[in-house]
């Protein structure tokens, strides 16, 4: 199973801008091929973290603070498993690798290229949910609602790729949350779970 390389042979330097799954997938890239020269990149995501003050009536740019989470698949000879992942975590502000991880894996993964077809970046695809009822949600109780997990996946009917973007609710609970599904070619947002009429009696 390929071993990973050391997270201090990348040099990394702060980016003008805080990193988002299009700009991060460029690091992660490196960070995969010195890996395996074959690794594909099946997931990504982004955690946003924002502000726990009221958000501004209309939302223009997204929080700084937060992560991206990749994953890259390769195939494997002589172990238990025939394929082998590497799990990458970035901290966006800094640019900076923080962990790496690799595990046997058997499960499989679709083929298709997840960014062959996109023209809506996910930091607009965010701010397409935001003005669509996000920045509403997160007004509401901003102290406990104040995260966006944003991946993107091939979606099941269409086979294009979607940007699935969830607000949790306390504690991080989804179902309490809201949550959109955002089409990563032609930028239609289309909420997929309404939140609860308000927000906990302790928020």
């Amino acid at each position: 199973m390929p071993v990973e390389a050391p997270i201090a042979s990348f040099d990394f330097g702060t980016p003008d801008m805080a990193l988002n799954v299009m700009t991060g997938k460029e690091r992660a890239n490196q960070v995969a091929a010195a890996w395996d020269s074959h690794a594909r990149l099946v997931y990504a995501s982004m955690q946003i973290n924002w502000s726990s003050d009221p958000p501004p009536p209309t939302t223009t740019t997204i929080s700084s603070f937060g992560w991206l989470r990749f994953v890259y698949v390769t195939d494997v000879d002589g172990g238990r498993t025939d394929q082998a992942t590497l799990s990458l975590l970035f901290e966006r502000m800094s640019g900076q690798l923080i962990n790496q991880t690799v595990n046997q894996w058997s499960e499989p993964f679709p083929e298709s290229d997840l960014f062959a077809a996109i023209s809506t970046t996910d930091s607009t695809a965010v701010l397409g949910t935001e003005l669509g009822g996000g920045t509403a949600f997160r007004a509401e109780c901003p102290k406990i609602r104040n995260r966006s997990l944003i991946s993107l996946v091939a979606d099941q009917a269409s086979g294009q790729p979607a940007w699935i973007i969830s607000y949790p609710g306390k504690n991080g609970d989804l179902v309490t949350g809201m949550g959109f599904t955002v089409n990563a070619t032609t930028g239609a947002v289309n909420v997929s779970r309404q939140p609860p009429a308000s927000c906990p009696a302790d928020s």
